[in-house]
């Protein structure tokens, strides 16, 4: 069995009684145990999760243990192939959850140099055009008022930020 420390404390925490989960929660973590930890061909990017991490608690907000749950899954990759196990991540929780502010420190750690690949592109789809500017207008904001720093590796404009590789 695969192990990575933010999942096993998200899981054990859970266990000891400190979180509820709800019963699709139950079912992810039995399917994760059951399905997915338990393969000897993939791996989780220690590197990568921990500078995922570090710049989004950085440069936006300190994440929640179910946040770092998220991304360790985010960069969990087969070992053989060096490519990421999961091609879609779906995350629903409920309004008021930190999902706009998880996105925004996501897709800017995406395309910065931290992340090491040349050109990623980010698009934010979301069911209104509001919903949708509002990640990009945290990451424009935070530039603004790191400018001084972030001109090194990003530009930036209302409509599109750039990420220097």
């Amino acid at each position: 069995m695969i192990h990575q420390k933010y999942v096993d404390l998200y899981i054990n925490s859970w266990r000891k009684g400190l979180f509820i989960f709800n019963r699709e929660r139950i079912d992810l973590v039995r399917q994760l145990e059951s399905e997915v930890l338990i393969r000897d061909d993939i791996y989780f990017d220690e590197e990568q999760i921990e500078k995922c991490i570090n710049y989004i608690e950085k440069w936006y907000f300190k994440l929640d243990l179910f946040q770092k749950f998220i991304i360790a899954f985010i960069f969990l990759k087969y070992k053989k192939r060096d490519k990421l196990f999961y091609k879609d991540i779906v995350i629903v929780i409920a309004r008021g959850n930190g999902k706009n502010g998880l996105i925004s420190g996501l897709a800017d750690y995406f395309i910065s140099p931290g992340h090491g690949i040349e050109g990623y592109n980010v698009d934010v789809v979301a069911n209104s055009e509001d919903q949708a500017e509002t990640s990009v207008k945290e990451v424009y904001n935070m530039k603004e008022k790191n400018k001084n720093f972030m001109k090194t590796f990003f530009s930036w404009t209302k409509t599109k930020i750039t990420g220097y590789y």
